[in-house]
């Protein structure tokens, strides 16, 4: 997560290709992610947590391949494509993770929340 929101924080893009890298790099966090989350890596005590944030991190990859889609597209609105993926859901599931087995109370900031 910390790879991903890393990538996330910094600016806004500006150009096609810097808007192409930027989603290029949170996509390669992401599949990291997903590589670490594989099969046998987490207990079974905390299976439905993990498998939640697997999911939400699938759904979030599957957002940033159809960015890419529409951003390497020459005359697409490359800015607001590459805007267009939502990590909320992401940042939740990773919550469920981190607070288990309490859950997340989430804050108002993306990714901030405190386990209940």
């Amino acid at each position: 997560m910390r790879a991903i929101t890393f990538a996330l924080d910094k600016e806004a893009c500006s150009t096609r290709t810097e808007c192409t890298n930027e989603l290029i790099h949170i996509k390669a966090a992401t599949d990291a992610m997903l590589v670490d989350l594989g099969p046998g890596a987490a207990p079974p005590a905390i299976g439905v947590p993990t498998e939640r944030l697997k999911v939400a991190a699938q759904d979030f990859r599957d957002q940033l391949d159809a960015a890419l889609v529409v951003v390497q597209q020459p005359n697409s609105n490359y800015f607001a494509a590459g805007a267009a993926p939502t990590v909320h859901d992401l940042y939740l599931a990773a919550g469920y993770l981190d607070c288990w087995p309490d859950q997340p109370v989430n804050a108002p900031g993306e990714g901030d929340y405190s386990c209940a």
